[in-house]
């Protein structure tokens, strides 16, 4: 900057003439202004991730170099490329550690240097590094799929459309073969775990090992709560998660223990038992190439069976027993957050459905007896058995002379004294007196020996779990 001005001088009396005088002034070099950042948060759970570009100005034009200073939280960041700010290779935010952090730029234009202290916010995500992202959200409605093994051979599945509420995942209800579980119970090497399997979005991204403490709560009842005379079975046992940054896995190794808290029906107070796993897992979660589905096979139902000092008859129940099951601790989490648990009913029925057939029927007016004769019949209960309350009466009519001209006559539940499971061949029904006696008041019933005849709807023959087996119409 140059500066020019005129100077005269005056005794009081005389001026001197007017002189032009230059002054050069060099000034003081000035420090870069304030830092920005182009952005000023970072997702957690992210190793190295770029924080924003930084910008200042320098009022004489010069080139600007910048530096994080050693302050506050300057050893996790560097800045790469001039003028990018990013966490260190070996750094990550975590949320749940720090909701923010401070770093404090150095702006130098090699003359003077400013500071400014920057504030960088912590995103939290619903994923953590050890979890798995599970699909709550799929547009054709089939977050999962559970498999069954109908008698430990036959393979059923059934699409299920996964929900969330606070926190809890539910598969519904899904329906497990008895006689599969029977196998279990028994020990034999033809039993087949039921299984449920989760769409996977997302795979744990941790290298190397944790242990997880899993619970899994088995109460009678579909409502999770057990109540006076419900039985309920806690058990509790630990989860190897594994992985190498790209793939994971999540099993209980052979050998490990688990611990059983048993409550029975009529107890007040439960009793603990601890047995050894035989396998390689109780549940497990194995991840296929891409993201393929996993399954959790739920062996809580064998893990029950396997206890020797109670009766599984009594865990499991000799009919339909429908139980709770919930699941506490597994690392996993969906599009929104963490899953504190996977919980849904369990029904445990006989799938198999009989295969009685009917052939001939014969009625003893002086007994009032009713005798279906054919094959199979052992297959709706053993022989001895009294099957009165599973069949379904409003299928069997009796045909007053066999060919519809006059009306058909009901043989209802009430009025049937007794339905026996004589043989393997025979199934022999009993009417009560007043069974007996509105049946042969019947106008035109013609009793043994004459035209009438039985019309039997397919479905009449029903087990103790209700299977239908195949029949029709016969004399």
């Amino acid at each position: 900057l140059t500066e020019t001005f005129g100077l005269v001088v005056s005794d009081g009396v005389n001026t001197s003439a007017q002189r032009s005088l230059t002054f050069k002034i060099n000034g003081n070099n000035d420090a870069p202004g304030t830092i920005t950042l182009s952005s000023s948060s970072v997702a957690e759970n992210a190793a190295g991730a770029t924080i924003g570009t930084l910008n200042a100005i320098d009022p004489e034009g010069n080139s600007i170099t910048y530096s994080v200073d050693s302050s506050n939280d300057g050893d996790k960041f560097e800045i790469i490329n001039g003028t990018t700010l990013k966490l260190k290779d070996t750094v990550s935010a975590d949320y749940e550690a720090a909701t923010s952090y401070s770093v404090t730029v150095n702006a130098s234009d090699s003359n003077s240097q400013s500071q400014t202290t920057l504030t960088v916010n912590v995103v939290d995500t619903p994923i953590e590094p050890g979890e798995f992202q599970v699909s709550t959200d799929a547009s054709n409605d089939v977050d999962a799929v559970f498999t069954d093994y109908i008698g430990g051979v036959a393979t059923t599945s059934s699409n299920i459309d996964l929900s969330k509420t606070n926190g809890i995942l539910s598969f519904g209800t899904v329906t497990v073969d008895k006689n599969n579980i029977d196998l279990a119970v028994a020990n034999s090497a033809t039993f087949k775990a039921p299984a449920l399997s989760l769409t996977l979005d997302q795979v744990p991204t941790i290298s190397g090992t944790e242990t997880r403490n899993i619970t899994m709560t088995v109460t009678e009842g579909a409502d999770g709560t057990r109540s006076a005379g419900e039985r309920e079975a806690v058990i509790s046992f630990d989860l190897i998660l594994s992985g190498d940054g790209t793939t994971s896995s999540l099993k209980a190794a052979a050998g490990q223990t688990a611990v059983i808290s048993y409550k029975g029906n009529n107890s007040t107070s439960s009793s603990s038992l601890t047995i050894t796993n035989s396998d390689d897992d109780f549940i497990s979660f194995s991840v296929g190439e891409n993201g393929s589905p996993s399954s959790i096979s739920m062996k809580a139902l064998e893990l029950l069976s396997k206890v020797s000092s109670l009766d599984p008859s009594a865990i499991l129940g000799t009919e339909t027993t429908t139980l709770h099951v919930k699941v506490e601790g597994l690392p996993i989490a969906d599009e929104v957050g963490a899953i504190s648990s996977i919980e849904g009913t369990v029904v445990i029925k006989d799938l198999i459905a009989p295969t009685s057939t009917i052939s001939r029927a014969s009625y003893d007016a002086n007994s009032g007896k009713l005798v279906l004769q054919g094959a199979n019949m052992d297959t709706l209960a053993a022989v001895g058995s009294d099957i009165k309350g599973y069949l379904a009466w409003d299928k069997l009519s009796w045909d007053i002379d066999g060919n519809s001209s006059a009306a058909d006559t009901s043989i209802t539940e009430s009025s049937v004294a007794s339905a026996i499971v004589t043989n393997a061949e025979t199934l022999t029904i009993t009417l009560t007196s007043d069974g007996k006696s509105t049946l042969e008041a019947t106008a035109n019933f013609g009793g043994a020996g004459a035209a009438d005849t039985l019309d039997i709807t397919g479905g009449f023959l029903r087990d103790r779990a209700l299977n239908e087996t195949s029949d029709g119409t016969t004399t």
